[in-house]
């Protein structure tokens, strides 16, 4: 760890933007990863690569206020302060950059995984790997599809169907109990496991949302609404 304020700060500039960029990444996809240490040395990855990229504007950032060439009278920061002027517009623009990059590029990113786009898909695999998603159950609740789901519970074989959707929650790794919550429940034969349905065709809602544990699952399907139409 850095034993100095100096060394703290240049510490914390080395590791902010992919620290910055993993939070917004997972805030978008979900705590993807096996442990600590995955988390860990993705954040270390990051921060390599936007290190990379920002080494030259750091370089001549650091330049400006250590060679005191800061403003046109070429005075040093301390200076600068004293006579209680502000600083230059690129100045500000420089550290807004250096926060904001990393949480857009993090946001896109973790956009472009959860994304069934074709158009998006590559781009998602290039920054996630052929298979980012740790688990099944993460790749099809991944990207919260809108979709009808029927399931069976072990104990007695009862059939439940429900509206998986925006006010619809799936655990994600390494959330446990793995759950689902379902914001509607639909009414269901359970002869067959088909839907009940009304006079126009509709599924019938009895009203209330559905919260269950997935070991308590025999299987599930899956049918997305673009596809019921």
């Amino acid at each position: 760890m850095p034993d100095s304020l100096t060394a703290f700060g240049v510490f914390l500039l080395a590791v902010l933007p992919g620290g910055l960029y993993v939070w917004s990444f997972e805030r978008v996809v979900g705590r993807w990863g096996i442990g600590l240490a995955d988390r860990l040395l993705r954040l270390v990855a990051a921060s390599a690569v936007f290190l990379a990229v920002f080494a030259a504007p750091l370089y001549l950032f650091w330049t400006e206020l250590s060679e005191h060439r800061l403003g046109t009278g070429r005075r040093s920061v301390a200076e600068f302060l004293a006579h209680g002027e502000v600083f230059p517009w690129w100045v500000y623009l420089c550290l807004i950059g250096y926060v904001s990059v990393p949480i857009v590029l993090g946001t896109l990113a973790g956009r472009a995984v959860r994304s069934r786009d074709p158009r998006w898909k590559g781009v998602g695999r290039l920054i996630g790997g052929k298979t980012p998603a740790p688990r099944a159950w993460d790749f099809v609740f991944s990207s919260s599809p809108g979709a009808t789901v029927r399931l069976r519970l072990k104990e007695g074989g009862t059939w439940i169907g429900g509206q998986f959707g925006e006010a619809s929650y799936a655990a994600g790794y390494p959330e446990e109990p793995q759950d689902l919550y379902l914001e509607a429940t639909y009414a269901m034969l359970q002869s067959d496991g088909s839907f009940v349905q009304d006079e126009e065709g509709d599924f019938v809602e009895l009203g209330s949302g559905l919260l269950i544990r997935w070991d308590e699952v025999h299987f599930l399907e899956v049918f997305p609404l673009e596809e019921q139409a």
